[in-house]
């Protein structure tokens, strides 16, 4: 994964990201976040049907308004030569504007001097994000003529973010299906992701075949007289704070959106839980109700998160594996006896992966882990 400056500004981020799956007005302002972490004021982020040409605008920043969306939308759309020949040309990872088309060449395009002009857009990076079924995602960040260019560090800092926004978007293509109102809740079993639905006060509204059998199977999370809790007190409070937030959010009040919570068991790695706002629509003539929803991972279970350790940060096998371990509780000591490693090996290792991920903590590290690997693979 490329190196981020700021990992707790990064991690604010990417739970951002994945929290406006659930609660979609959260969209609005995560162009501005991405902008903010790339150093620019500027940034769009469109949905593309490839085979139709229809355009959603889902987030941009304040230099556009809404005469320059409606225009984009109704035509400049077909002009807009950064999208066209990024898409044309299948490129992944980061696009610099320029390896797309020269500066002269882009001034002398209508897109540049009917539309990019007026809002002193010149230079970009970007990238084309498949969503499948037609769908791609574009994310533009953009600064003007006269700007400095782009560094380094934020070609690496937009790299970072790719990959969760390209899941988050993802994840919102399954969930924004009208033919089903519950698809958060019908996520593939073979994802081995628990799913919880719960109302403000905790209470079990809909569980998911993998977390009913999560809930019989442990002891650290469970339903008492109705409500999901956890036999920790200050993990249970947290967790009660986190839902009511949650729901308050999802109903349009004063609140924010959910968060990450891990929870401890005894000898055993703990839960990896997602707390995030969700309307729920239960039937097609009932209005959505405002709910909580949680997205449990067991990384005990889960030997398939050390591939996506390895896609996400350019770890090796042997580095996820530790990264992994690291994140589901374990000390540097029981890593080196699990898997017959001298002390020294697994410290040199953890340098390498901190290197990597651009943590200097382990704290840091763990924390990144279980966000990067707190949704499904799409």
């Amino acid at each position: 994964m490329p190196k981020v400056s700021d990992v707790a500004q990064f991690s604010s981020l990417v739970e951002r990201i994945y929290a406006a799956v659930m609660d979609p007005s959260l969209w609005s302002g995560i162009a501005s976040e991405i902008a903010a972490f790339c150093g620019t004021n500027s940034t769009s982020i469109q949905v593309r049907n490839t085979k139709s040409g229809v355009v959603q605008l889902l987030s941009r920043t304040a230099n556009m308004d809404d005469a320059s969306d409606q225009a984009y939308v109704s035509y400049f759309h077909k002009k807009d030569v950064w999208a066209n020949l990024g898409m044309a040309s299948g490129m992944g990872g980061v696009i610099q504007g320029q390896t797309l088309i020269s500066d002269s060449q882009l001034e002398k395009t209508e897109f540049y001097q009917d539309f990019l002009r007026k809002i002193d857009m010149f230079q970009l990076i970007g990238s084309v994000l498949p969503l499948g079924q037609d769908q791609v995602g574009l994310i533009g960040v953009h600064r003007g003529r006269h700007q400095p260019a782009f560094s380094q560090a934020s070609q690496d800092h937009l790299g970072a973010v790719l990959p969760h926004l390209q899941r988050a978007l993802q994840l919102r293509q399954k969930m924004t299906d009208p033919d089903m109102p519950l698809q958060a809740l019908k996520l593939p079993e073979e994802e081995g992701l628990s799913v919880l639905l719960v109302d403000a006060n905790a209470r079990l509204v809909h569980a998911n075949e993998e977390a009913e059998t999560l809930l019989r199977t442990n002891d650290a999370l469970r339903v008492v007289d109705g409500a999901v809790t956890t036999q920790h007190v200050r993990t249970a409070l947290r967790l009660q704070r986190l839902i009511k937030d949650a729901v308050m959010t999802a109903a349009s009040k004063a609140g924010v959106p959910g968060g990450f919570l891990s929870i401890p068991r005894a000898e055993q790695f703990p839960l990896s839980v997602l707390v995030s706002p969700y309307q729920a629509a239960f039937n097609p003539s009932s209005a959505p109700t405002a709910t909580a929803l949680l997205m449990i991972r067991d990384p005990a279970r889960h030997a398939e998160l050390n591939p996506v350790l390895q896609s996400l940060f350019g770890l090796t096998p042997a580095e996820a594996k530790i990264a992994n371990a690291l994140a589901g509780g374990s000390s540097i000591e029981e890593i080196a006896t699990r898997y017959g490693l001298s002390h020294h090996t697994v410290r040199t290792q953890l340098k390498s992966i901190s290197a990597k991920t651009g943590t200097s903590r382990q704290g840091e590290l763990i924390a990144l882990v279980l966000k990067a690997t707190a949704f499904p693979k799409v």
